[in-house]
């Protein structure tokens, strides 16, 4: 367990150093009428929470890093919880990394799920639709690695309603 816990980890630090040093071109009118390129990241980071569902409601929070350029791009991590605290409690922890421009986004999320009995490891692809990385709700596929043996808890089809807010970014 301690082993996926350092993957996760290190995949988020990775991602996050790709979104931090990522560069948007800007295209700006000089006050004489000449045209200004520069090439200076809007970033941003902040918090998200969302809502997971169809075999189990988990509810998400969580923090993004953000950037808009030609449409948006960002990477987010966050912790799942079902809200149950008995035996039936699932939780989670997500890293992952989408790209979106206009009302479309694509992305993929890797996801460490866990409760009293059992735990696994799914990466999950997804398509959405919202408004420019800021609320979205999208379909995913979860594909287990490791032997995942959440069968009961986790679905292999998903919605995602996600809204994020990676403040000075947009």
């Amino acid at each position: 367990m301690q082993g996926i816990s350092w993957i996760i980890v290190f995949v988020f630090l990775v991602t996050f150093q790709h979104a931090s040093q990522a560069q948007s071109t800007r295209y700006e009118m000089n006050s004489d009428s000449t045209l200004v390129i520069s090439s200076r990241g809007l970033n941003g980071m902040g918090p998200l929470i969302g809502f997971r569902g169809f075999k189990s409601n988990l509810l998400e929070v969580g923090a993004v890093i953000s950037q808009i350029g030609h449409g948006v791009e960002g990477v987010e991590i966050s912790y799942l919880n079902n809200l149950k605290f008995d035996d039936d409690m699932v939780s989670g922890i997500s890293a992952g990394y989408f790209r979106g421009f206009a009302f479309f986004e694509a992305g993929v999320l890797g996801t460490y799920y866990f409760s009293k009995d059992a735990r696994g490891f799914y990466a999950r692809p997804h398509l959405a639709f919202g408004y420019g990385g800021i609320l979205t709700i999208g379909y995913g596929y979860n594909i287990p690695f490791f032997n995942a043996d959440m069968k009961e808890q986790v679905a292999r089809h998903e919605i995602r309603l996600i809204a994020r807010w990676a403040i000075g970014a947009y």
